[in-house]
This record gives C-alpha cells, sequence and structure tokens, in this order.
C-alpha cells in the first residue's frame, strides 16, 4: 500500500483550509499551506500553522476537520452508502437532526474525495450562514 494514497488525497483544498482559519480551527496539523503551497511539517507532533505563522494555513484531514467541527460546533456528517456501495449521499446532523441531506437534492457520488469536498463545503456554508466566521 502507498502512503500516499493514504494521506496526501486526504487533505482539504487551500480554500477550504481558508474557511476554517476564519473559524479559528486550531489544532496541530501534519500539512499545511505556506503562500498557498502544499507542505509537509517534518516532525510526527504535528503544529498549528494558523496561528504560529501569517503566511501559513493548516492543511487538516478531512477526518480532523470532521471531528474538530462536531467537538466545536456539534454538527457531524453521516456518509451513507448506497446502490450496491458504488454511490454515496450525506447527511449533516445538528444532534439528532438531520439539517442537511444531498438524496434531497437527488445528489450521490461515486468519489469520495468529491464527497468529502462537499460535505466539508455545506458544514463551513452552515457555519457562515450561523455567523460564526471571523469578520475581516
Amino acid at each position: 500500500m502507498k502512503a500516499e494514497k493514504e494521506f496526501i488525497p486526504y487533505n482539504i483544498p487551500y480554500e477550504l483550509a481558508l474557511r476554517l482559519k476564519q473559524i479559528n480551527f486550531k489544532e496541530r496539523v501534519l500539512t499545511y499551506y505556506e503562500d498557498g503551497v502544499p507542505k509537509l511539517y517534518n516532525n510526527i507532533m504535528g503544529w498549528d500553522f494558523n496561528t504560529s505563522f501569517l503566511t501559513c494555513v493548516s492543511r487538516p484531514t478531512f477526518s480532523q476537520a470532521f471531528r474538530w467541527i462536531f467537538e466545536n460546533f456539534n454538527y457531524f456528517v453521516c456518509f451513507v452508502p448506497c446502490s450496491q456501495h458504488k454511490y454515496f449521499h450525506f447527511e449533516i446532523r445538528l444532534q439528532s437532526s438531520i439539517v442537511y441531506d444531498t438524496l434531497d437534492e437527488n445528489f450521490l457520488c461515486d468519489d469520495i474525495d468529491e464527497i468529502n469536498r462537499l460535505a466539508l463545503n455545506k458544514l463551513l456554508e452552515l457555519l457562515e450562514y450561523e455567523g460564526k466566521f471571523k469578520k475581516k
């Protein structure tokens, strides 16, 4: 198994990393963006780049971002396989209530990277709507 298939594709894109920084994402990560360019931190303990350097943005994995949003805002994403596990849709829940479901839009996706990006983007939209983003 190649390690890059396990980690690199699951780091979030720069635009989503910037939006996480705006809602105060402060976690140690192993990868970051410096002036928009992805970099790998050379210490297994990671570092919180969002609070340490002006030109850097922490680049968490999707699972780190989803966990952090759940711990701080109580939203969580539930990925649901369907059509013999060839496709997925996702639900966003706040505690036990479904607040968004891609099936309502007849949306199914067969690309796990894409569905992770879409789910995180929708979570950030919900948090932005609630006024959780820092004012610029």
